[in-house]
């Protein structure tokens, strides 16, 4: 990547923490739910405009709450960002990103998960005294040296509850309807119970409801007790699937039909606080880990009007759909446009809980309690895009700076690749990454799509200051090692010798471990 040394200058970098004041009077330790989608798109909810999609749940949290207009995941895909929003910290601190390879998230046979070093929301939490539970998606590691050793399981990331997990998630080759795979799902897909692996491959169907139930018994049994969630869904990332009850719910097909799932299950753990009388206690927080794969066409999420998809620096792959939600906290129905990024939630949520972000490490997150609550200003006077190590762009209030670009698919391409609006071709995406020179700049508030890139000469003395926030960042940042390259067939969890158990050997695609050890 080319340094604008034209530009930059040497300037120390300093990490400011706001406390907690919000001109609103918040109960001391609070409950606190994170409801985390898999690549939602900014344009999947009915409350965020979708012309489309249902109204559910989701978007009975946004009339009773605040909806984040300018809300970015913390990373453009899936293992770098649960990662960054469950540390605060982006993901090259401590190399849970890819190096030469094309992995953008831990694959089954990956040695490696976030580093027990780093600490979570969950364990920060655990602290002050709360319970802390888990259940869905995981994809931040399991196994270190043998199959079942779950070293970086969530019981051992801060979780003293953990329910059904997809240790990597829902994937292509997990596909049930041999749509896209003829010979029936991988015993690379694997349901655990706990740190016990209780199916594989696993099977959809009601598996949204069953973790549901998991978030409710965890919220009955800690309702005398401030308690952690973080509910984990899979439904929205390919292979689409959809409980009986709610095939055909959607007119928007098999995606529409999973969103739906989700937010039933979002409704009936709210309609949990309710009954328990909890509600008047519990921040809820609803939001994506990063934007949908276009490529993937009706089988992925609505980006909205932005531009680009996941695995970018483009508003598709980072703006998501993030609702507050605290009746009697915050303002019911409103919409609030200052920027907010997932890895806030780490100092936010530590300081509602009454304690503090570690001062031994960088946390990059910041304190937006009082954006949320009191109507308060982002404290980012920059933020800066990484990809793995890569610093990609950069935001400073209105404007956005691109350094390096990554490619996304044209409608021509996607025209011929997604006959019938469904994908004919079920790898990933062939992104290609280039370097701007001179970087390019966008005024978000009139061009939200990115298609106008501004007169450099007009602009430069934002220029000049964001490219010199965002050098003097990378030079500070120290950059460990990529993790997500590695791959061991030793570490490859297998619930029996078949690696296959309470599933039908028939219907099994066959697997063969063939990663060097």
């Amino acid at each position: 990547m080319k340094m604008y040394y034209c530009y930059f200058a040497a300037a120390a970098y300093l990490f400011l923490c706001s406390s907690v004041a919000t001109g609103v009077d918040l109960p001391e330790k609070p409950n606190i739910i994170i409801l985390l989608a898999d690549d939602v798109g900014y344009g999947d909810l009915y409350s965020f405009g979708s012309v489309v999609q249902e109204k559910g749940a989701i978007d009975l949290m946004a009339a009773e709450g605040v909806s984040m207009m300018d809300w970015y995941s913390a990373d453009s895909t899936c293992t770098p960002s649960r990662a960054a929003m469950l540390t605060g910290r982006r993901v090259a601190w401590y190399g849970l990103y890819p190096g030469t390879s094309s992995h953008t998230g831990l694959a089954p046979e990956s040695p490696n998960g976030l580093p027990l070093s780093e600490l979570t929301i969950a364990e920060m939490l655990q602290d002050q005294g709360y319970e802390t539970g888990f259940v869905g998606k995981w994809h931040l590691g399991v196994n270190n040296h043998s199959s079942d050793d779950y070293v970086y399981a969530p019981s051992k990331q801060g979780f003293n509850y953990v329910g059904l997990n997809l240790p990597t998630g829902n994937m292509w080759v997990c596909d049930e309807t041999r749509r896209a795979m003829p010979d029936g799902p991988s015993p690379k897909c694997y349901l655990y119970d706990g740190d016990e692996i209780i199916q594989q491959p696993f099977a959809h169907v009601n598996l949204t409801s069953r973790m549901t139930d998991n978030g409710i018994s965890f919220i009955t049994e800690n309702q005398d007790k401030p308690f952690f969630l973080l509910m984990s869904y899979f439904n929205t990332h390919v292979a689409l699937m959809a409980s009986p009850e709610f095939e055909g719910s959607s007119r928007r097909g098999s995606y529409g039909d999973a969103m739906n799932e989700m937010s039933d299950s979002v409704g009936k753990l709210r309609s949990t606080l309710d009954d328990l009388k909890l509600t008047a206690t519990t921040l809820v927080i609803f939001t994506s880990d990063n934007g949908p794969a276009i490529e993937l066409c009706t089988e992925s999420g609505d980006p909205g009007s932005f531009r680009g998809t996941k695995q970018t620096q483009w508003e598709a792959a980072l703006r998501v759909p993030t609702i507050f939600s605290w009746p009697g906290y915050i303002e019911p129905n409103t919409k609030n446009y200052e920027f907010g990024t997932s890895m806030d939630l780490f100092p936010t949520i530590v300081r509602l809980a009454g304690g503090a972000p570690p001062s031994d490490r960088h946390i990059d997150g910041e304190d937006v309690a009082e954006v949320v609550f009191g109507g308060g200003k982002s404290p980012h006077d920059y933020y800066f895009i990484y990809s793995g190590d890569t610093l990609m762009a950069a935001r400073a209030g209105r404007y956005k700076v691109v350094f390096n670009s990554t490619t996304t698919p044209t409608s021509l391409e996607l025209e011929a690749g997604c006959p019938n609006g469904i994908p004919d071709e079920y790898g990933p995406y062939a992104y290609e990454t280039h370097t701007e020179d001179p970087p390019i700049m966008y005024d978000l508030y009139r061009d939200p799509k990115e298609m106008y890139p501004l007169i450099q000469e007009d602009h430069w003395d934002v220029l000049g200051a964001v490219i010199e926030a965002a050098f003097g960042y990378d030079s500070m940042l120290t950059k460990a090692a990529p993790l997500l390259d590695d791959l061991s067939c030793s570490v490859f969890p297998c619930c029996a010798e078949s690696c296959s158990c309470n599933y039908p050997k028939a219907e099994i695609s066959e697997y063969t471990c063939s990663v060097r050890s």
